[in-house]
């Protein structure tokens, strides 16, 4: 994920963020990300939402997420097809 981020030239506040996001939804699931389902990041976005997250903040964790799944090889849904609109 960091290498896919270097060469977007993402800075490093940013990949630390998205880094972040992305340990804090395995936390939340308490399994590899690999196994998780669109209806997993949902429940995640309502978890979030419950704690009172800011709209910023549902949208970095979406954007970090997103990349995660769809630009990260082996990161999940882009090697099994599906495409969650997070």
């Amino acid at each position: 994920m960091i290498e896919d981020m270097t060469i977007r030239l993402f800075g490093d506040h940013t990949k630390r963020d998205y880094v972040r996001q992305v340990a804090e939804f395995i936390a939340f699931l308490g399994w590899s990300p690999d196994q998780a389902e669109p209806e997993d990041l949902r429940l995640h976005q309502l978890h979030l939402a419950s704690l009172g997250a800011s709209y910023a903040r549902m949208n970095l964790a979406c954007t970090a997420l997103r990349f995660f799944f769809h630009i990260t090889p082996g990161g999940g849904w882009r090697s099994h097809g599906a495409h969650p609109d997070a």
